[in-house]
């Protein structure tokens, strides 16, 4: 049946501007203008689907895991709180030298403190290693000294996870 009212549909959208065009009587194109769109909206109500009528309620079934896959998750999630743990340690260490030189700012501090003269000092490497509780830092520098002469010196320090200097250890 919609089918009908689609073909008259078709037609009448057709004819509208060649009557308009022919210079047909206002009362004809009016008709032709009201046909179009009465079986535009009859297509729309007798289309193939019905209207739509409410859904069922769709069932959720629960979820059941294993006691495996508990525990693979419950694994998962320790390692991920271990993985999300270094790295915030790393970013901890990291956060205490330089991008530029590689120097470590607080004991930078320390040794530039200690120098005949600070303006001297040249940073020349710095390495770290990591004890879980502490880092042991070594850092080589130039810097002049009591004679004027610039000598390199190596100074070694235990520093805490924070950055803060502990104790310093040799200076060569």
């Amino acid at each position: 049946m919609s089918f009908i009212f689609v073909l008259i549909f078709m037609v009448s959208l057709v004819a509208l501007p060649i009557l308009l065009f022919l210079k047909k009587p206002r009362k004809t194109i009016k008709t032709v203008a009201i046909v179009c769109v009465v079986s535009f909206f009859a297509t729309g109500l007798f289309a193939e689907n019905p209207s739509p009528t409410p859904q069922a309620e769709k069932v959720v079934e629960p979820i059941v895991l294993t006691e495996e896959q508990i525990a693979t998750q419950e694994e998962a999630k320790a390692q991920l709180a271990v993985q999300q743990a270094a790295e915030e340690r790393q970013k901890a260490i990291a956060s205490q030298f330089s991008a530029w030189d590689g120097s470590h700012y607080e004991l930078t501090k320390l040794i530039k403190l200690s120098m005949n003269d600070p303006k001297s000092y040249e940073h020349v490497s710095t390495s770290y290693l990591d004890h879980e509780d502490y880092l042991t830092i070594m850092t080589t520098f130039r810097g002049k000294n009591a004679f004027g002469g610039v000598v390199p010196t190596t100074v070694k320090a235990k520093v805490s996870i924070t950055g803060g200097i502990l104790e310093i250890l040799d200076q060569e």
